[in-house]
């Protein structure tokens, strides 16, 4: 009853979890059970990546490109499998920025593995790679946003390996910049929300 009321005077609550990994603890390799090949996305990827996901998704995933976030994505053989994005510079959910992230953070975002593709741990593949690529970046640890009712994507996560989750909710206010409730979790404590993120909410 709560969320259709505070939904209609413009108020908008995100029931999340945060998580946060140091970078010294690399999630474990887990041979996928298909051959992938794991690289950086290019112009031509994202194109196809954001027709397959439709207007929304697709929207989004041009958009980190475009923004410079760290991609991988993972194919089997020409086909694209899935894909992951680390913004070095803030926190988001789609369309909502929430705050700046310190100089040595990850914020882990997008994760994606197509339909036909799941089930051959396509996800921890390109989890490891990106965890890689921005340790190779001098961060100091990845952290990521996740709905709390999302347990696919969890457990998906726990089997990289586990990370503590914290109940982080998040509110927007009309007109205002997004805020975690209950104040910022782990190493985002002190950061504010970019100009560019302010702009483009």
């Amino acid at each position: 009853m709560f969320r259709p009321i505070v939904a209609r005077l413009g108020v908008r609550v995100f029931d999340v979890l945060y998580g946060e990994r140091p970078i010294e603890d690399v999630p474990r390799e887990l041979a996928p059970s298909v051959p992938l090949t794991v690289r950086a996305p290019r112009a031509d990827d994202v194109a196809v990546i954001a027709g397959r996901l439709g207007s929304g998704d697709g929207e989004r995933v041009s958009q980190a490109f475009a923004h410079g976030d760290v991609g991988v994505l993972a194919c089997a053989g020409d086909e694209i499998a899935g894909f992951i994005w680390a913004s070095l510079t803030e926190v988001a959910l789609p369309g909502v920025p929430i705050c700046r992230l310190p100089r040595d953070g990850a914020y882990v975002h997008g994760a994606y593995v197509f339909a036909e593709h799941r089930g051959k741990r396509v996800l921890q593949t390109v989890a490891r790679a990106l965890h890689l690529e921005v340790a190779a970046r001098d961060r100091t640890f990845t952290c990521r946003l996740i709905d709390r009712n999302n347990r696919a994507s969890i457990a998906a996560t726990d089997r990289g390996s586990p990370i503590e989750y914290r109940w982080a909710p998040v509110l927007a206010l009309p007109g205002r910049s997004a805020f975690f409730l209950l104040g910022r979790p782990g190493s985002l404590k002190g950061g504010r929300v970019s100009r560019r993120s302010a702009e483009r909410a």
